[in-house]
């Protein structure tokens, strides 16, 4: 609630600054109106306060009116809360420093290592407290956070060795984000993520009691009872053959924009393929890794084809790259008797670490959600399910118009089963799987409902159809349909909102009958957040941008060798069918990014069609993926960052030198495998 709050105070905040603006468009003065604008928005975002009250008084004697008097009153109250806030952090740092003092003496008697993982959650709120700026050396010289960052070290590696690997990673993964500039423990991260994804994947019963246990340690109740349903790996991996993976690698190794050689891919995939083979959880499942005989036959064998492949070679070729599956999934037969396809699934895995964080292989039982994410629809029945407070799968709403609603789905039903199949131990991600489906198709989901005060059951048998996921979203609810939203953070002042949660197939077109309609009811500002944007489709977001840049290419893309590949230019067509090409041009407009995280593109920041040093076209920033698809094979295939994500403007003659600003981020990765999800949390479209 305190989070929802602060976001909301300071998005209005960022509305009155919009307001400003349009209240200065309004002042009849001379050619002084635009400079004087100009300086009131750079003091409030330099933090200048002494020029912005000057400028704030010459905005009351200029226009007496309440909108003026107003915009003054509420900065200087933002001014005083800043004041507030500096003496709270003060006292806050204090209170965090006795806190992890007290933690660091209550994890000698927890082995678990709940009260050092405490401590290092601690200690990341110390760093913000610092506004982030605290580098390795900074938080290396403090005693007390040198002794917070060792501990959980030791600890960590004592847990992986231990084969303790949740512990190992909570921990891990908490130094990472401490550490994440110089990303020390990336690679540490990157291993534990590989094991849990495997285990999660091939033991998912072991998986569940690894989560169970460690929440049991922790004090919290159990997780339901485990659900096999729709959780084989073998169902998950069928039909999958090495030409998925051959196909990805060379798209990969010659169109990748950090130009990885293909011998790395193939290094890294072998490392793959050990990993899994060097994990005792797997053993229940692939019981050829309990003969150690075989196992070290195995490993023996594969680091001499390691070694092979290291040798120098002018080029590899498709039938090279075929000859090497072959070896690896005949030396599994011979010895350990893993299936090929789970050898070939981490050899794929492996291969593609040494690329970006988005550039990974769709596997074909990922396809379905991939193309929900992108494209913005899925064929379900059109309900948003989350977990309730038992971990119970509930219905949060049925979507307008769906054929669950249609069917008197009702909102807080709880799905127990479809399709005759008990849902208890259901995760999310099982529940979309077993309920979506191919089109025109139907499925049979039991509820439990409250009547009158009794729990009643009631089935439904429900037609899949197409199901649209909005992308664009306005400040509040106005009415229960997707599209149903009230525009305006500040009506009287004609201030707009617009969130995009994602890039999809219809966000610029969302976007632009969003903007219709607000222009309709006098639109003069607009707050366009895209805080927690994870990205998506690059067309779209060029086509974003069309929006509010008249002309001209938004951006430029290179390959790994800085060749010039493809230009792009903000769409025509749909705006000029709708009359308003770059329409937003001359709008005050404010972009809500995150700090340090995901920001807002160049080209959306611009403000002044005059000014042509802003005039900087959509740099995507960290965090952000634009999604190339290269073709698929059979249901799956490569989706990979193949090219550097330039502007214009910062394209320089000569590609051969070194180019510190080509795309090939790596975002802090998630805690999934970890987490697991709480009551009132994440929802899922099914």
């Amino acid at each position: 609630m305190l989070r929802s709050t602060t976001i909301r105070r300071l998005t209005v905040l960022a509305a009155m600054g919009l307001s400003s603006l349009v209240a200065s468009a309004q002042v009849e003065v001379t050619g002084q109106v635009g400079q004087w604008s100009e300086q009131i928005w750079t003091s409030a975002k330099s933090g200048d306060t002494r020029e912005l009250d000057a400028m704030l008084r010459e905005l009351r004697e200029r226009e007496a009116t309440p909108l003026a008097a107003g915009i003054a009153g509420d900065v200087q109250r933002y001014g005083l809360n800043i004041t507030k806030r500096e003496a709270d952090r003060q006292s806050r740092i204090a209170e965090a420093r006795t806190e992890l003092q007290e933690r660091l003496i209550e994890a000698n008697d927890d082995p678990a290592g709940f009260k050092l993982g405490e401590a290092m959650v601690l200690a990341m709120e110390l760093v913000e407290l610092h506004g982030g700026l605290l580098l390795a050396d900074d938080l290396m010289a403090d005693p007390l956070m040198s002794e917070a960052i060792n501990r959980a070290d030791a600890a960590a590696r004592q847990a992986e060795s231990a084969g303790e690997w949740l512990k190992a990673s909570e921990l891990f993964y908490r130094l990472h984000v401490l550490f994440d500039i110089d990303k020390r423990y990336q690679t540490e991260i990157d291993r534990l993520s590989r094991r849990l994804e495997m285990v999660r994947l091939y033991a998912p019963e072991h998986y569940w009691s690894m989560r169970n246990d460690r929440r049991l340690e922790a004090g919290e109740s159990a997780l339901p009872p485990y659900n096999a349903t729709g959780d084989s790996y073998e169902e998950k991996l069928a039909g999958l053959d090495k030409w998925v993976i051959i196909q990805s690698i060379s798209i990969a190794g010659t169109r990748h924009v950090d130009g990885q050689a293909i011998r790395q891919m193939i290094s890294a995939g072998i490392e793959g393929v050990e990993t899994m083979v060097t994990t005792s959880d797997l053993a229940e499942t692939f019981t050829g890794l309990q003969d150690s005989m075989a196992k070290q036959a195995f490993l023996k064998n594969l680091d001499a084809i390691r070694q092979q492949w290291r040798q120098p070679k002018d080029r590899l070729d498709q039938r090279d790259l075929g000859r090497l599956m072959d070896e690896l999934t005949e030396l599994s037969e011979q010895t350990v008797g893993i299936p090929k396809e789970a050898v070939l699934h981490e050899f794929g895995n492996g291969a593609m670490t040494v690329l970006d964080d988005y550039s990974t292989i769709i596997w074909p039982d990922q396809v379905r959600r991939f193309e929900r994410n992108t494209q913005g629809e899925f064929v379900g029945i059109g309900v948003s399910i989350q977990y309730d407070e038992l971990m119970q799968i509930k219905v949060a709403t049925p979507l307008e118009g769906s054929p669950a609603q249609r069917a008197g789905v009702r909102t807080d039903d709880v799905i127990v089963s479809v399709n005759g199949d008990s849902t208890t131990g259901f995760t999310l991600d099982q529940a979309v799987d077993v309920i979506t489906g191919p089109k025109n198709t139907k499925v049979t989901i039991g509820v439990e409902r409250e009547e009158d005060g009794e729990t009643v059951g009631r089935e439904f048998t429900i037609v899949r159809s197409v199901i649209k996921l909005g992308s664009v979203k306005g400040w509040k609810r106005s009415g229960a349909g997707e599209d149903d939203w009230n525009w305006f953070v500040d009506p009287d002042s004609g201030i707009g909102y617009v969130r995009l949660s994602q890039f999809t197939a219809s966000t610029a077109e969302d976007l632009d009958l969003a903007i219709n309609e607000m222009t309709r009811q006098g639109l003069r500002g607009l707050v366009l957040d895209l805080r927690f944007n994870p990205g998506g489709l690059l067309d779209q977001a060029v086509d974003v941008v069309g929006e509010f840049v008249p002309s001209g290419v938004v951006v430029t893309t290179e390959d790994a060798n800085g060749a010039l590949t493809a230009t792009e230019p903000r769409q025509e067509g749909l705006r000029q069918a709708r009359g308003h090409p770059g329409r937003g041009a001359g709008q005050p407009r404010l972009c809500v990014g995150q700090r340090d995280r995901r920001r807002c593109p160049a080209g959306l920041r611009r403000t002044r069609p005059d000014r042509r040093d802003r005039d900087r076209p959509a740099q995507l920033r960290q965090g952000q993926r634009p999604e190339r698809l290269a073709p698929q094979h059979e249901g799956s295939g490569p989706a990979q960052g193949h090219h550097a994500v330039l502007p214009p403007a910062q394209r320089p003659a000569d590609p051969s030198p070194p180019r510190p600003d080509r795309l090939g981020h790596r975002a802090r990765p998630g805690c999934g495998h970890v987490a697991v999800a709480e009551p009132g949390g994440p929802h899922a479209p099914a």
